[in-house]
C-alpha cells in the first residue's frame, strides 16, 4: 500500500502545500495517527520557512526543505537556528551564537537558553514553552515547535517586529 502523502525535497516557497508534495492526497482518506502526523509535519515545514524567512542572507545555512530531514537530523538541537533568530530580531550584534562544533555542551545549552528567555521577555506564557532539555536530549520536539509557532504568532502582532518580521504562514 502506497503513503497517501509523500515529502519531497522541494525549493523554498512562501506556501507549504507546495513543500509537502501530495501524491493522490485526501486527508479524509486518513486514520486519526496519520492525519496528526501529516498536521504535526505542516507545522514543522512553517516553522522551517519563519526561520530560513529570518536567517536568510546570514553566513548559516538554510534549513532543508523536508520536514522529515529537519527531524531526522536533529538540525534544532544546538540552538544555533533559535538563537540566530533572536540576535536577528533583536538586531544586537553582541549577542553570543556559539557555533554548531562547539565542544562545551552547556554552552550550546546557553543558545537554546537565549532563545527561552526571548520567550520570556515577549511574555510566552509559560505552558506554550518547552524546556532546554526538551530540544538538546530530544525529548519532547513538538513542544518546541509549539514554542517556535507561539513566538511567531507574539511577534507578528507586536508593533515593533509587525513590519520587520514576516508573519508565519499557514
Amino acid at each position: 500500500k502506497e503513503p497517501a502523502y509523500k515529502l519531497v525535497n522541494t525549493e523554498p516557497t512562501s506556501n507549504i502545500g507546495k513543500s509537502i508534495k501530495l501524491a493522490n492526497f485526501d486527508v479524509s482518506s486518513l486514520n486519526q495517527q496519520d492525519l496528526k502526523t501529516y498536521i504535526f509535519l505542516c507545522r514543522v515545514a512553517e516553522v522551517q520557512q519563519w526561520i530560513n524567512n529570518i536567517i536568510q542572507g546570514t553566513e548559516l545555512e538554510q534549513l532543508p526543505d523536508s520536514p522529515v530531514d529537519l527531524i531526522n537530523n536533529n538540525l534544532l538541537k544546538n540552538g544555533v537556528y533559535l538563537a540566530t533568530v533572536v540576535k536577528i530580531i533583536e538586531d544586537n550584534k553582541n549577542i553570543v551564537v556559539h557555533p554548531f562544533d562547539c565542544k562545551f555542551p552547556y554552552l550550546l545549552m546557553e543558545n537554546i537558553e537565549l532563545f527561552l528567555h526571548f520567550c520570556f521577555k515577549m511574555k510566552v506564557p509559560d505552558h506554550f514553552k518547552f524546556e532546554s532539555v526538551d530540544l538538546y536530549e530530544n525529548k519532547n520536539f513538538s513542544g518546541v515547535i509549539e514554542t517556535i509557532h507561539c513566538i511567531a504568532s507574539t511577534l507578528s502582532k507586536t508593533r515593533k517586529y509587525a513590519g520587520r518580521i514576516k508573519p508565519m504562514e499557514n
